[in-house]
């Protein structure tokens, strides 16, 4: 995989993360929107919501009796 491509991937995990807990900035904001490239975001969006909910699950069936 070249370098190029990691840089990619990091960036759109990390884009995915901001977004999610509400911390992206107006110029990696403005990068995401002028990206041609849409399919990561919402890949990694959904299995970002999905994982959430499912340790947040997990944590209260392992705290509440």
């Amino acid at each position: 995989m070249s370098q190029n491509k990691n840089h990619q991937w990091l960036r759109w995990i990390g884009s995915i993360c901001a977004a999610a807990f509400g911390v992206q900035s107006k110029d990696n904001l403005d990068k995401d929107f002028s990206s041609n490239r849409v399919l990561p975001y919402i890949v990694g969006g959904v299995l970002f919501t999905i994982t959430f909910v499912l340790i947040v699950a997990l944590v209260v069936r392992l705290v509440l009796p």
